[in-house]
């Protein structure tokens, strides 16, 4: 399972990814998941959470930066900083984002954003079997 936030320039994406494992149901999954995400509501994350996760981030901005060139090296950083903020350079500034979260302002953020309403489930499932899909899916055909 991961969990990922990308900010884009109208809109933002927050993704939580689960692969089930063999004799588990994608429903079974589903609600864990959303049992996770009421717990998270009700009882907040901790400051072991938050600091796990901004070594994770720390961890993955360094190993971002180690190519010049590609998909997400220092020029595509660079370039999306020029085009976000007009400051190629934000590289110190971005990084003061992460150090700054605390359990609190992470709590109230999820509470915030974060609704049934607001949720979208996707289910890929082999073809022909419908029936492992989440209940009440739609069936999209592959071309």
């Amino acid at each position: 399972m991961s969990a990922h936030q990308s900010s884009n320039e109208l809109s933002g994406i927050f993704s939580i990814v689960v692969t089930a494992a063999p004799g588990h149901t994608l429903s079974e999954i589903n609600t864990v998941v959303v049992e996770e995400i009421h717990r998270v509501q009700s009882d907040g994350v901790t400051e072991e959470e938050v600091t796990r996760s901004r070594n994770r981030m720390e961890a993955d901005f360094v190993w971002q930066c180690q190519s010049v060139g590609g998909f997400g090296g220092v020029s595509d950083q660079l370039n999306a900083y020029n085009v976000f903020t007009e400051t190629p350079g934000f590289f110190e500034r971005d990084w003061n984002r992460y150090e700054s979260v605390t359990p609190r302002s992470i709590n109230e953020a999820f509470s915030r954003t974060l609704s049934p309403d607001t949720e979208v489930g996707l289910s890929i499932v082999p073809h022909n079997a419908d029936d492992a899909a989440l209940p009440d899916s739609d069936l999209l055909e592959a071309r």
